[in-house]
């Protein structure tokens, strides 16, 4: 009985052994791995291009003071046997001085390129600060303040009449005209060189092309940047300016061309009057002061595509406006004074520039300062040191 339960036992043991065998094996699988989505960063090196718009509301502000003192006085004196007398003229006057404020918009297309690099503090959302370079052409209006006008005396002929100056003696002073010939022109004769009586200015101020260095300070909701930026700027600013005098008349060269023309009142006032002739005749004296240096502010938003944007990575588009103000172009003109000998009076005494020495300004402060809107398309290389 004993056997036959033991030989049970162990046929059951061997039958489930079998049937576990015959079983299918339980194989472990392994979780899916956790793939981390990369969070966007505006940190690297980055350059690109831009066009725009650039406008002006350009302020130039000139005062043409014409050497005849503002119409007070001619800034002429006589000599006579007392000192000197101011000239005052009478007749034979043009316009006696100009005044004027020209303001001229100037726009036009703005272009160039920029190279920069930013660092965002924490990627995603966060603080951006960078730095940024560009380089701009500025196809600006080239043309302004085209002024022209008449100041002056004598007419065509460089004399005109002027007060009565005593005490009048050969060489002293100034006569009635005598009425006969250049004597019924007037009774004080100017010399080439001065007795213009037609002003012409063609001013030409240009800036083909500037240039920024800025910094940058923005806050980036992950691919939107919105920033300020400024800086200092620059350029090389062309100025050309003519000025042109005796357009209408050329005065005469020296007092012996008036003798025997009837200008002088008696032979020795023609004797005296002779020997005048004009000394130092480039009177006229031109500072300018160019500042090529200048600052800019302003902002804008940045918006990266970082896949598929027409099949480009890392590329970022923007639009930003500037303001660049290259403070003043100072310029100063004015008539050197001191005794320079510009005439001759019927009476054969030298007329001279020194009543008010230095008289005749063109001071001129002119604000070259502009706008610009433009959009930009920049490609980023990628962060520096990994960061």
């Amino acid at each position: 009985m004993k056997k036959l339960l033991l030989s049970s036992v162990a046929l059951f043991g061997l039958s489930t052994a079998a049937l576990a065998a015959d079983l299918p094996r339980r194989q472990y699988v392994a979780p899916a791995p956790v793939v981390a989505v990369p969070v966007f960063t505006w940190t690297g090196f980055y350059i690109g291009g831009n066009a725009g718009y650039g406008f002006s509301d350009n302020n130039n502000d000139l005062f043409d003071n014409g050497f005849l003192g503002g119409g007070f006085g001619s800034g002429l004196s006589v000599q006579t046997n007392a000192g000197l007398q101011p000239v005052v003229p009478l007749t034979g006057i043009n316009n006696l001085a100009l005044g004027l404020d020209n303001r001229r918009n100037r726009d036009g297309f703005v272009g160039g390129g920029q190279i920069g690099y930013n660092y965002q503090f924490t990627p995603g959302s966060g603080w951006v600060i960078g730095i940024e370079a560009d380089a701009q052409y500025a196809d600006f209006d080239r043309r302004r303040n085209d002024d022209f006008g008449g100041f002056g005396l004598g007419g065509g002929t460089g004399i005109f009449t002027a007060a009565t100056v005593a005490p009048i003696a050969p060489g002293s002073g100034i006569a009635p005209p005598t009425g006969v010939g250049n004597g019924a022109l007037g009774n004080v004769a100017l010399f080439n060189g001065f007795s213009g009586n037609g002003f012409n200015s063609f001013d030409r101020n240009r800036i083909e092309w500037f240039g920024t260095v800025r910094g940058r300070l923005g806050y980036a909701f992950d691919r939107l940047l919105i920033y300020a930026t400024g800086g200092g700027a620059f350029t090389d600013r062309r100025d050309r300016r003519n000025d042109g005098f005796g357009f209408f008349g050329t005065g005469v060269g020296s007092g012996a061309a008036l003798v025997g023309t009837g200008f002088f009142t008696t032979g020795a006032a023609a004797t005296v009057g002779g020997l005048v002739a004009p000394t130092n005749t480039g009177f006229f004296n031109d500072n300018r002061s160019n500042d090529n240096w200048g600052w800019t502010v302003g902002g804008g938003v940045e918006y990266a595509f970082t896949s598929g944007f027409f099949g480009l990575n890392n590329v970022s588009v923007k639009i930003e406006g500037l303001y660049v103000n290259f403070e003043r172009d100072r310029k100063n003109n004015g008539f050197v004074g001191g005794g320079n000998v510009v005439g001759v009076s019927n009476t054969g005494a030298a007329v001279l520039d020194s009543q008010f020495a230095g008289v005749g300004f063109d001071n001129r402060r002119n604000r070259d300062d502009f706008a610009v809107v433009r959009a930009g398309l920049n490609w980023k290389f990628g962060s520096l040191f990994g960061l």
